[in-house]
């Protein structure tokens, strides 16, 4: 069994260390998501590429924060009864869908994003197999996954080989310093 991210630690999870190390907005810049898209944030834990995200997607897009911890998702929703007061609401961010969902199923409608960023989570699951294949199904065809592990909990191979299984295609590894790396691949089915 995968060991799970334990809620009491989930300062960690906005800790200025991990936003130098993992900056979420100029990550999933790079990463290529734009305004209008419709991403999954799998293990979306407090929020920390939630909220990048939906400023990068704007008002035309969507994001779903998908997590199976109800306290970390009520993380989030705190944080956006802050944000309503202040700049959330303008026209800069998009509706954030806040959904709890089981390891292997991810609850929300097939096709249903073009974007899914998994960051950090992947370790973390009972069975990969199943777990890749939910995410081949909520995913749009042409889609983009873009993963995000840490070196010294998953191998990076594994997953690679998980996902050619699975339709995906074009993929591509990149260090993104010496504790992470980062996988992207899109979905194509013929």
């Amino acid at each position: 069994m995968g060991e799970k991210f334990n809620f009491n630690n989930r300062h960690k999870l906005n800790s200025n260390e991990r936003k130098k190390i993992l900056p979420a907005h100029k990550l999933l810049l790079k990463f290529g998501l734009k305004k209008g898209d419709y991403i999954a944030d799998l293990g979306a834990g407090t929020g920390f590429f939630t909220f990048a995200a939906a400023k990068i997607v704007g008002r035309l897009g969507l994001v779903y924060a998908l997590d199976i911890s109800e306290d970390m998702l009520e993380e989030i929703k705190k944080q956006i009864i802050t944000l309503k007061s202040n700049t959330f609401r303008s026209n800069k961010y998009a509706k954030i869908n806040i959904v709890k969902v089981f390891e292997n199923n991810l609850v929300i409608d097939n096709n249903s994003v073009n974007f899914i960023l998994a960051s950090l989570v992947l370790h973390e699951v009972d069975n990969l197999n199943k777990t890749l294949e939910e995410i081949e199904r909520i995913l749009r065809n042409n889609g983009k996954i873009a993963i995000i592990e840490s070196k010294e909990k998953i191998e990076a191979e594994k997953i690679i080989q998980i996902l050619k299984k699975y339709n995906f295609k074009n993929i591509s590894y990149s260090d993104i310093n010496d504790l992470f790396y980062s996988i992207e691949a899109l979905k194509i089915k013929e």
